[in-house]
């Protein structure tokens, strides 16, 4: 027995009138939440990337930078290394604008020392 739905306007006019729609037009909408798993996939994608990469790593051990702040032994200061600033612990008298060699690194802080240039003298950045 067909529906009095289908004898009226035929199967291939078929309109669900509970939601307004001609069959088939949901496909629309299943498209739409498609691109949005592919667009939450591409950035968990990301996410996780930039997660597991090896971070950027400036410099290391014996690496020279410069002093921007004066410190005392085992005071803290700021140091130049490469173009970016870098909180530093000098193990021994740093001055200003002098050149110093990293030791160590711990976590974010470099433990330097004052650069001795091979001749004895200190050398200008």
């Amino acid at each position: 027995m067909q529906s009095k739905l289908v004898k009226e306007t035929g199967p291939e006019e078929c309109k669900d009138y509970r939601f307004g729609l001609v069959e088939g037009e949901l496909a629309g909408a299943g498209g739409a939440d498609s691109v949005g798993r592919g667009f939450f996939a591409f950035v968990l994608y990301k996410v996780l990337e930039a997660r597991l990469r090896t971070p950027y790593v400036v410099g290391g051990v014996g690496t020279l930078a410069e002093a921007i702040d004066d410190m005392e032994t085992g005071s803290r200061g700021f140091v130049l290394l490469e173009g970016e600033t870098w909180r530093a612990r000098s193990l021994s008298p740093v001055r200003r604008g002098e050149r110093v060699r990293v030791v160590a690194k711990e976590g974010p802080v470099l433990v330097v020392e004052p650069y001795e240039a091979p001749h004895g003298g200190h050398q200008s950045p």
